[in-house]
């Protein structure tokens, strides 16, 4: 009873502060749709998705190796890993911003060229801060966790009213809303790993050429993963316009809120989840088979609940301009839903060191959505976006349920003995 009751309430730490940063775009909707227009609400979209490209080609998907050897390797280790990770990070960053350098003679970016390279530093910060989130979850301080979030969740919301109500400073403001809340977050994200001392600063070329290899590979995976969430905003842009970006973006924003029970589910889940792979037996896998079902048939039914619901949400909280939204709100999180319902099969994959075969699936599934997104564009208009990142999901969620029944087959019924 007493786990129950523990569980519980990190659960509800975890879901609430969750909500709290999931719930910035609502909070800050009434104040967008009234004061932008809608092409502006769709320059912000395309800030967004754009800062979606950067994150995991900074990030290699490194929040991973973390989950791997945190349960089973001293603070020390954690510690020196953390600052090679970091390494990484800046190599990557640096990366990006030659490869912007070369590319910004050839491309003419929709915003002024040093909103990108902004978007470089926001993306490396926003790595950074989404790694110490994953710590402080393995760690299990629910309370600081919850902190982090909420601090970095007012920043943002209070400097972005601030900006566009008051200074008129447009979608611009919302810009630099995002930017500077997520800088300040890195440095209290850094002075938590110093004042923890959860950070060795010694550098193990060994130990990052390690990391480097196996993470490499997630590199398309991220990439990959984004081009998946993100194309049908491009591809709406090139092939609509950008009001069709702006009323698209409502539908997308809505369609997600989804992800906020899975994600909330995710912290809790995963660890746990690790921990019982690890113990290899048969009433191990037993627990986490009879888990992984019960939450597919939660997840499915959500799905019919919160978009009903979103359908009046949308009318009571976005400007009538932005109504149109509603159309792309049930397809666009049946497809999230079924991408949250995938990565619940991923720690098996890491356990296995069978990566590779996540990167593979993925960019096999991006090259699909490129592909879904231009045909159903062309024959359904701006939903077609909608049904091809459904699609994708699902194709790409079977591959990886027949894919994992060959390397950790899930069990109903206990053996006698383990193995």
């Amino acid at each position: 009873m007493k786990n129950i009751l523990e569980h519980s309430k990190k659960f509800g730490i975890y879901f609430s502060t969750s909500l709290l940063n999931q719930l910035i775009p609502f909070l800050m909707l009434p104040i967008l749709t009234h004061y932008l227009s809608v092409s502006d609400y769709g320059n912000i979209t395309l800030f967004q998705t754009f800062m979606a490209f950067g994150i995991p080609l900074i990030s290699m998907s490194l929040t991973r190796q973390l989950d791997k050897y945190f349960f089973v390797k001293d603070k020390k280790f954690i510690g020196k890993l953390i600052f090679q990770i970091f390494i990484i990070f800046h190599i990557m960053s640096l990366i990006l911003i030659l490869l912007l350098l070369i590319s910004s003679y050839f491309i003419i970016f929709p915003f002024e060229t040093y909103w990108i390279y902004l978007l470089i530093f926001l993306s490396l910060s926003t790595s950074i801060n989404l790694f110490i989130a994953v710590l402080l979850r393995n760690l299990q301080k629910t309370s600081l966790y919850a902190i982090f979030l909420i601090l970095q969740t007012i920043i943002n919301i209070g400097l972005s009213v601030l900006l566009i109500v008051v200074l008129d400073y447009n979608y611009e403001g919302r810009f630099l809303g995002i930017i500077v809340s997520a800088f300040l977050a890195t440095f209290i994200s850094l002075y938590l790993l110093y004042k923890y001392k959860w950070i060795e600063f010694q550098i193990d070329i060994k130990l990052l050429l390690k990391i480097w290899k196996v993470s490499l590979p997630m590199i398309p995976f991220g990439i990959a993963t984004v081009v998946i969430t993100m194309s049908d905003i491009v591809f709406i842009k090139e092939m609509c316009n950008i009001e069709m970006v702006g009323i698209y973006a409502i539908g997308l924003l809505f369609g997600k809120t989804i992800m906020l029970v899975q994600s909330s589910v995710t912290n809790i889940s995963e660890p746990w989840v690790l921990k019982q792979i690890s113990l290899n037996t048969s009433d191990a896998v037993v627990k986490i088979s009879y888990f992984i079902v019960a939450y597919h048939f939660v997840i499915i039914l959500l799905v019919f609940i919160m978009s009903y619901i979103s359908y009046f949400a949308i009318d009571i909280m976005v400007d009538e301009k932005f109504y149109q939204g509603k159309e792309f709100v049930f397809i666009i999180m049946t497809g999230y839903a079924i991408r949250g319902l995938q990565m619940m099969f991923t720690p098996f994959l890491i356990y296995k060191n069978k990566t590779n075969f996540m990167a593979l699936n993925t960019v096999f599934a991006a090259i699909l959505n490129l592909i879904l997104n231009y045909y159903f564009i062309l024959q359904y208009g701006a939903i077609g976006a909608a049904y091809a990142t459904a699609t994708t999901f699902l194709l790409s969620y079977v591959s990886m349920i027949i894919y994992t029944q060959k390397v950790y087959p899930l069990k109903f019924k206990r053996v006698n003995s383990d193995k």
